[in-house]
């Protein structure tokens, strides 16, 4: 069994969640680690927005289509902010 470390967790999350088309729910990633995903991450997600790649919606951030497609390069964006 694989133990994860905290850092790991999150981009795990985020990794899952943005594939998905509910997106990644701000409120619930505060309350799991006590985080704020939109200040440890702003450029990031202002660069996705600028691009039209994502976008907040209420209370979730969610990516476009155009953002799905480039998944793995996003998800890449985030790990390199994390580690």
């Amino acid at each position: 069994r694989e133990t994860l470390t905290r850092d790991q967790m999150v981009l795990e999350m985020i990794m899952l969640r943005l594939r998905t088309l509910e997106g990644l729910d701000l409120k619930k990633f505060q309350a799991l680690f006590h985080l704020s995903f939109e200040d440890r991450f702003k450029d990031i997600l202002t660069r996705l927005q600028d691009a039209s790649l994502g976008k907040f919606q209420g209370h979730r951030f969610v990516l476009t289509l155009d953002g799905k497609i480039r998944l793995n390069s996003i998800v890449a964006a985030f790990a390199e902010k994390i580690f």
